[in-house]
């Protein structure tokens, strides 16, 4: 399936993505 490969790729932004905006919404992210 060529899409799972895409989705595998993609995966290490998404999680980039996702803790990004808990440290924000925690208030953590200090610029």
């Amino acid at each position: 399936i060529p899409n799972t490969l895409d989705v595998i790729s993609n995966f290490p932004f998404l999680v980039v993505g996702v803790v990004g905006l808990i440290l924000c919404f925690r208030g953590d992210y200090n610029l």
